[in-house]
């Protein structure tokens, strides 16, 4: 004998709440995992996540509009910018 399927605690609107909180899906993704699974499963995600940045967007928007560390339109080697380490280990 099966279970039978459990509702959802989350509803659309209740996802779209919580998803209008975040900035990027992957920000979503780790903050609120119980209500991006649902929203996955509910096939909802473009619709509830079309508020939030792209990667690139926010890369963008984070440097003050300068795309760098090898994205689209970096010439030569890919650059960090001042400030941020790439890597572990104490400074």
């Amino acid at each position: 004998m099966s279970k039978p399927k459990r509702e959802s605690k989350w509803s659309l609107q209740e996802i779209s709440r919580d998803a209008s909180r975040y900035h990027t899906i992957g920000e979503w993704r780790r903050m609120s995992n119980g209500s991006y699974k649902a929203t996955c499963k509910m096939g909802v995600l473009k619709d509830v996540s079309s508020h939030m940045l792209s990667f690139v967007a926010r890369e963008q928007q984070f440097l003050g509009g300068e795309l760098v560390a090898g994205g689209v339109g970096a010439t030569g080697p890919p650059q960090t910018p001042i400030g941020l380490r790439v890597g572990g280990g104490a400074i």
